[in-house]
């Protein structure tokens, strides 16, 4: 794994209770970067070679997935922990200073 620009903050936000980690780069248009969700994924890992160059033109948040990365992990079925992260993710991004978006997720 290579190291992180120096400009990449990692962060923390607590929603309902709930440590959630998210990694923040650059100002500008706000873009969000959602990792996968195989074994051991992570923000960091999934974006390290992108968040640098992106930073240069946006403010870019890529948050860990509930149970991923930094982000606190809990013991729930698949639909509970889909359910879950959306609720998390649309009370986050306020906090994160993202606006509300809408967003279409797709697993390749």
């Amino acid at each position: 794994m290579t190291a992180m620009p120096r400009d990449v903050r990692s962060r923390f936000v607590v929603v309902d209770g709930i440590r959630t980690h998210y990694l923040e780069a650059g100002d500008g248009f706000p873009v969000a970067l959602l990792h996968s969700g195989e074994y051991g994924a992570s923000a960091e890992l999934s974006w390290e070679h992108n968040i640098g160059a992106l930073a240069g033109h946006f403010r870019v948040v890529a948050p860990d997935w509930l149970g991923f990365g930094q982000a606190e992990r809990f013991n729930l079925d698949a639909v509970e922990f889909l359910t879950r992260c959306l609720k998390d993710r649309d009370r986050a991004s306020p906090r994160a200073g993202l606006p509300r978006t809408s967003t279409q997720d797709r697993s390749v």
